[in-house]
């Protein structure tokens, strides 16, 4: 390979195309390119040899970042689906010792909230000394209570990463409302789950939110209705990142907790099927078609986003590699046109 401005330009331009394609990998791309065509080679068959190791290299991009993201996201999911059932099984548990589920938030005499139901069921999902040094008879964010939450994980989700700023928030909230599991100032019991607590929502995982663990706060039925129906909000759109585009959708599959004690995933629904699924006495009859389960479906598609960074790139990388054959091939044809 003669070394000259061209050269320069070139290997640099293939250098940088290599690493937006292939991250640090592309240094290895770059070398094997650079080695490849600084070997005594004739120009019949290159061009196809050059397409075929091409074409082999992003087929394998197109189909393993895809398949890499989903694997995880997959983990993730079977993750929060164990914690989800771990926190509806506290209320079981606290079912069991107390002959009806949490209220939703606890009061003083005068009728300020003190404390949430994650804070009361806490020792009904996992062992914490911590616990029960809280003084229930103080504010929640009182100073000597705040001194010994140390509970966090147990009511955030592995699926989405915590803001460095809101590492006490929940993303598991329940769903306050006079015809759910969760009236204000009430608490309920299984008997009162008409609809069947296998079809009654009783808890839900959500992306974000500004709550704390302790924080007798939770989502009302208005909130927890735009979610399960997929109302497009930023703050709930879930991305597929492909190679040359995402896809962006209204929202992941939600994590569901129901008052039966099992958790499963839930696609977007309708609104009449978010709010018998809310209700625990509506009335409304809910078959297991009326749930989508775990899939995203065109529906739930907002828009395709095209990564034009790597497409560019994908443009220039091919050009890179496949012009040494050209300059090869006008260095011959002058070669020969000067010898006739």
């Amino acid at each position: 390979m003669t070394f000259s401005l061209k050269t320069m330009l070139w290997v640099f331009t293939l250098l940088a195309s290599s690493l937006r394609l292939f991250g640090l990998w592309g240094v290895a791309v770059f070398l094997l390119v650079v080695w490849f065509w600084s070997r005594e080679a004739s120009t019949r068959n290159i061009l196809t040899q050059l397409f075929f190791v091409f074409g082999a290299v992003f087929l394998l991009v197109w189909l393993l970042i895809p398949a890499v993201q989903f694997a995880r996201e997959a983990a993730n999911r079977n993750s929060a689906l164990n914690n989800m059932k771990q926190v509806v099984l506290g209320m079981h548990n606290y079912h069991d010792v107390r002959k009806n589920f949490p209220p939703a938030t606890t009061f003083d005499d005068d009728g300020n909230q003190l404390h949430s139901w994650r804070t009361l069921i806490v020792p009904c999902c996992t062992k914490n000394l911590e616990w029960y040094k809280v003084d229930f008879a103080q504010p929640w964010d009182s100073p000597k209570n705040q001194a010994q939450f140390t509970w966090p994980g147990l009511y955030q989700s592995p699926r989405y990463d915590s803001d460095p700023d809101a590492t006490t928030h929940t993303n598991i909230v329940a769903v306050v409302g006079d015809e759910t599991m969760w009236p204000t100032g009430e608490s309920v019991e299984f008997l009162d789950c008409e609809d069947g607590s296998s079809v009654t929502i009783a808890l839900i995982e959500v992306p974000t939110t500004d709550i704390h663990c302790m924080e007798p706060r939770d989502w009302t039925m208005d909130e927890a209705v735009a979610f399960l129906t997929g109302e497009p909000r930023e703050e709930w759109q879930h991305t597929v990142d492909y190679f040359f585009f995402r896809r962006v959708y209204r929202r992941d599959v939600a994590i569901i907790g129901f008052a039966d004690g099992h958790a499963d995933p839930l696609g977007c629904v309708s609104r009449e099927i978010a709010t018998a699924l809310l209700t625990r006495d509506g009335g409304e009859v809910i078959s297991a078609d009326d749930l989508p389960g775990s899939r995203l479906t065109g529906n739930d598609l907002l828009r395709v986003e095209f990564h034009w960074g790597n497409m560019i790139a994908a443009l220039i990388f091919a050009a890179s590699i496949v012009a040494p054959a050209f300059v090869r091939r006008k260095k011959i044809d002058r070669m020969t046109g000067s010898a006739g």
